[in-house]
């Protein structure tokens, strides 16, 4: 599913051939007004200094605001008008060459030119328009028009000229646009399957859908994404969340008008994000012991914190709905949970964005902080040995107390 553009760039008229960009101009000029007739002069070599010419149908019962009155003096108006329009494809068009191309136009008295239409490939300077003004007016020109590559562009764009701007240029902004409505369309219904079928906390199954290696490891010969669990954790306007990493925290709170993150650290020797129990068949049974063994023992020196201090640091990946290309809620024998096939990004990637944010263990409400990390400190044992003897330690005085509690009940 190729990505769509949100932006489309300048149109390059100066790739056209001249007289390609020529019979733009004259395709534009069909509907400006009601021609009798309009000619390509320019492509004949003939030109006279224009490259087309048109004979307006003028009539004089439709021109507004205009007066006739019936006497004597009264002057017929001719039924058609003569226009002439010149077409440059230049980059740069200084006041001199406006006034060179302007003196060079031909006045026939006993055949008057009512109006021209001068079109360039570029856009004028406000010094070029009044110098092209002044010299038309000059020249008895009753209407002229000056079109540059912004007058053109919005021509271009109009949706009654989207056939001009496609046979050109190879842009469709009514294909573009019934694009965008089927990557919408797309990207909402698969919003709501992901809304009906995951639920959160459970083990999905995310699947690169040009992965030919499903369900064999062994095949796989590169570092790339093919396949993993994670334990879906939500959803953002972006798109689903995924827990990526997910550690033991240590929080010291600051109680005053409102609760602050005063102090913190995590353990990151052990990321409890990592899938690694029956659901996940594609781990070790020897990983799997030693992954329940590591997290009982940081478990243990965690829970025997007060329980002010407890916490986690999440980090959640997002992968947005444009990228997700189907859901199969059963899978199959491998993880009879649900299968997401996704497309990696441009990057190769699977995650196009994280949130990263460490939250309190309290029963009561649930506070989110940003990991300052000018606020960490070293809490937790680095060493599982230490971490090991520390649990011991704690968890016979805990013993201790607990006998000593018991004898003065008793007592």
């Amino acid at each position: 599913m190729a990505k769509v553009s949100k932006t489309i760039n300048p149109l390059h008229f100066e790739d056209l051939e001249p007289h390609r960009f020529e019979d733009l101009v004259r395709q534009l000029l069909y509907d400006f007004k009601k021609w009798v007739n309009l000619e390509a002069t320019g492509v004949s070599g003939s030109d006279e200094g224009f490259d087309a010419r048109g004979w307006e149908d003028y009539n004089v019962e439709e021109a507004e605001e205009e007066e006739i009155e019936n006497d004597d003096k009264t002057q017929p108006i001719k039924q058609k008008r003569i226009w002439l329009i010149q077409c440059k494809r230049e980059k740069v068009i200084t006041p001199r060459k406006i006034e060179r191309y302007v003196r060079s136009i031909k006045i026939d008295k006993g055949n008057p030119i009512y109006g021209i239409i001068f079109v360039a490939a570029c856009d004028f300077s406000k010094q070029t328009r009044d110098k092209f003004i002044s010299l038309i007016r000059d020249k008895g020109f009753k209407e002229f028009h000056l079109w540059g590559k912004r007058e053109i562009e919005d021509m271009l764009f109009q949706p009654k000229n989207d056939h001009l701007l496609f046979a050109y240029f190879g842009i469709s902004l009514k294909l573009r646009e019934r694009s965008l409505k089927t990557l919408l369309r797309s990207k909402l219904s698969i919003k709501r399957k992901s809304l009906k079928q995951l639920q959160r906390y459970d083990p999905v199954l995310i699947r690169d859908i040009n992965d030919a290696c499903y369900p064999n490891k062994s095949k796989i010969n590169d570092k790339k994404f093919h396949w993993e669990v994670f334990y879906f954790n939500g959803h953002c306007y972006a798109g689903i969340k995924l827990i990526v990493n997910k550690f033991f925290a240590f929080l010291e709170l600051e109680k005053k008008k409102e609760i602050k993150l005063k102090k913190w650290d995590i353990y990151d020797s052990y990321n409890d994000a990592v899938v690694n129990n029956y659901e996940n068949p594609w781990i070790d049974k020897r990983d799997k012991d030693k992954h329940y063994e590591k997290r009982n023992l940081i478990w243990r020196y965690w829970y025997n914190m007060a329980e002010n201090n407890r916490g986690t640091l999440i980090e959640e990946g997002v992968i947005p709905y444009e990228r997700i290309i189907a859901i199969d809620e059963n899978g199959d024998e491998f993880l009879e949970k649900p299968h997401l096939y996704i497309q990696l990004n441009e990057r190769g990637k699977l995650f196009d964005g994280f949130y990263c944010y460490l939250e309190n263990n309290s029963s009561l409400t649930t506070y989110h902080f940003n990991p300052d990390k000018k606020k960490k400190i070293d809490f937790f044992p680095k060493k599982i040995e230490t971490l090991r003897k520390k649990v011991k330690e704690i968890e016979k005085e805990e013993k201790a107390k607990r006998v000593e509690k018991s004898k003065n009940k008793n007592t």
